[in-house]
């Protein structure tokens, strides 16, 4: 049985709302394909809607925020990670699943305005993530 992987501390007498993600990490040049926005740096990827699958959020997500297609590869991971959220002023549990991914090709201008698609070596990309989990992920 696997140890379950926990980011953060869980403030005591609040509530918290759930969000379960998939992210993905795609490799090009010994480099890694991040996302800055103004809140900080993020592995590509994001909310699971109902019913979605992984695979199928992985590559919607691809497409809105670097308007790729992808591969969806190995799966790395699951960690959780509590935090605040000001851009919601919430208090969040992400519950992140974690994969590689292999770029097909772009095919779309992505529609995440906010979004830009930075490339950073392994160390600058650990030190640079705002989500110990992903940090975690990319390691």
């Amino acid at each position: 049985m696997s140890q379950e992987i926990i980011f953060g501390e869980k403030v005591s007498g609040v509530e918290y709302v759930s969000r379960l993600g998939a992210y993905f990490i795609v490799f090009d040049n010994k480099k890694i394909a991040l996302i800055r926005t103004s809140k900080g740096y993020f592995l590509p990827g994001g909310g699971i809607d109902d019913g979605e699958s992984h695979d199928k959020c992985l590559r919607r997500e691809a497409l809105e925020e670097l308007g790729w297609e992808i591969e969806v590869g190995e799966y790395l991971g699951n960690a959780k990670n509590y935090f605040f959220a000001p851009r919601t002023n919430s208090y969040t549990i992400l519950d992140g699943y974690f994969y590689l991914a292999k770029k097909i090709r772009k095919s779309a201008e992505p529609i995440e305005e906010d979004h830009k698609l930075i490339w950073l070596d392994y160390k600058e990309a650990i030190d640079k993530m705002w989500l110990p989990s992903q940090a975690w992920a990319i390691e």
